[in-house]
């Protein structure tokens, strides 16, 4: 867990996670998961902006899901790229001017990947398809649904 400052960040509805590195310390990272929903209005925190721009830079791949694809177009990684976004923020996505909006649940460009939603795709399992390969997938998506039909949530 990465956050800007060392302390535990206490989420929306209370739980409370303690990171790892700060913004200032964390290695150079292969892979840059950001999140979106409400934490995306750190849209307006430079640390975070310059944290992603810095780190996307080497990164293997950057995946985002749903509107934190306005924290990646924010830290310069999406001009004359293709992008999606939640569906309710394509407008506002298409008013940026600099991205191609596409509509599909996943999209990716170059080292970029970007999933509509939560639920509008795996984007998972499809990153680890290409990084592994289908049968690799497969297991994980099997395990996943296999422990959703035992009634414990994933």
């Amino acid at each position: 867990m990465i956050a800007e400052n060392p302390g535990p960040v206490i989420c929306n509805k209370g739980m409370s996670i303690n990171p790892h590195v700060t913004f200032t310390d964390c290695p150079p990272l292969d892979f840059l998961p950001i999140p979106g929903g409400e934490g995306t209005r750190e849209v307006d925190n430079p640390c975070l902006i310059q944290f992603v721009a810095a780190q996307a830079k080497n990164c293997k791949a950057v995946l985002s899901v749903c509107t934190g694809t306005f924290i990646l177009h924010r830290a310069g990684q999406l001009s004359n790229k293709r992008a999606n976004t939640h569906w309710a923020s394509l407008q506002k996505l298409r008013e940026l001017g600099d991205v191609e909006v596409m509509e599909d649940r996943i999209v990716r460009d170059g080292n970029i990947w970007i999933s509509a939603g939560i639920s509008a795709g795996n984007l998972a399992l499809a990153f680890i398809e290409c990084m592994a390969n289908e049968i690799t997938a497969g297991k994980i998506q099997l395990g996943a649904d296999t422990i959703r039909q035992a009634g414990h949530t994933v």
